[in-house]
C-alpha cells in the first residue's frame, strides 16, 4: 500500500508556504490539523471529526500535515506511515518569530492581534528583538513541539514538559523516527522532494513573506543573546542535520 505521510509543522519553517503546492491534492488527499493546541487528545478527536465529515476513513489521505501532528496519531491507520518535518536554524528561526508577532501586533485582522500586541508592545513602545530575548520569549520552540508530539500521554499539550534534560530525550526521540527531515536552507530541493511523494510539482519560490520593518543587521550582541535562549533547539537541530547527513 501507498505510504501515508504525517508531517509536523514547526511554527516558521516554511510549512505555511510548502502548504502552497502541497493544497493542490485536494481535500479528500490532505487534511489539516492545526486548530487544536489544548492537547493530542483534542487532536485526535479534531481529526476525526474532520474525517467523518468529509467521509474518509484514516487510511483515505495521503497527508496529515500540521502543527498538532504528534507521533501516534496514526494508530488506528493500516497503511505504512512515515513522519517528516522541516526544521530551520535556531536563531534564524527565531528572528522570523519576532518579525511575525511584531507584523501581527500591529495588524489589528490578525487572529493573534492582541497576543501580539501584549508580547512586543509596552507602554506603548515595540520591544526590540534584544528585550524580548532578555524575557525568554519563544525560546527553543522546535524541541517544545517536537517533545510534546513525542510525549505518550494524550492529554499532554505544549509546554506541559518543564525539564529541560526530558524535552531534549524527547525530541531527540522523534528526530530519530523521522523519516525524512527537510531545512530551511535547503528547501527549494527539500520542496521539491515533498510534493513529489504525492505526484506534484513545486509551484511557487518559498519566500520570507513578513514586511515587518527591521533593520536587516542584527547586531552580534543580539544574536548571542538569542542564541543563548534556544541552546535545546541548537541541541535538535544539530541531531537532526547529523541524521540527513547520515541518511545521504
Amino acid at each position: 500500500m501507498q505510504t501515508q505521510i504525517y508531517f509536523v509543522h514547526l511554527p516558521k519553517c516554511a510549512g505555511t508556504a510548502l502548504l502552497k503546492s502541497l493544497g493542490r491534492m485536494g481535500k479528500r488527499r490532505l487534511i489539516i490539523v492545526s486548530k487544536y493546541p489544548q492537547s493530542k487528545r483534542t487532536a485526535a478527536q479534531g481529526l476525526n471529526q474532520q474525517l467523518a465529515d468529509r467521509r474518509l476513513s484514516i487510511d483515505d489521505p495521503d497527508l496529515i500535515f500540521g502543527h498538532d501532528v504528534f507521533y501516534g496519531i496514526h494508530q488506528n491507520a493500516s497503511r505504512p506511515v512515515q513522519y517528516a518535518t522541516v526544521m530551520r536554524d535556531p536563531v534564524q528561526r527565531w528572528i522570523s518569530q519576532y518579525r511575525y508577532i511584531v507584523d501581527c501586533s500591529q495588524n489589528k485582522s490578525s487572529p493573534i492581534h492582541d497576543y501580539a500586541h501584549a508580547a512586543v508592545v509596552e507602554n506603548g513602545q515595540l520591544l526590540s528583538m534584544q528585550r524580548c530575548a532578555e524575557k525568554g520569549q519563544w525560546t527553543n520552540m522546535m524541541t517544545n513541539y517536537l517533545a510534546a508530539a513525542m510525549d505518550p500521554n494524550l492529554e499532554s499539550a505544549r509546554w506541559g514538559i518543564q525539564s529541560d534534560a526530558q524535552l531534549k530525550q524527547m525530541a531527540f526521540a522523534f528526530v530519530d523516527k523521522m523519516s525524512f527531515i527537510g531545512f530551511v536552507d535547503t528547501i527549494e530541493r527539500d520542496e521539491a522532494e515533498i510534493v513529489g511523494w504525492f505526484g506534484l510539482r513545486p509551484k511557487l519560490k518559498v519566500a520570507n513573506s513578513s514586511k515587518t520593518k527591521v533593520a536587516d543587521r542584527i547586531g552580534d550582541e543580539v544574536l548571542e543573546a538569542i542564541a543563548e535562549i534556544n541552546g535545546l533547539d541548537q541541541a535538535v537541530y544539530d541531531r537532526a542535520r547529523q541524521r540527513r547527513i547520515s541518511d545521504l
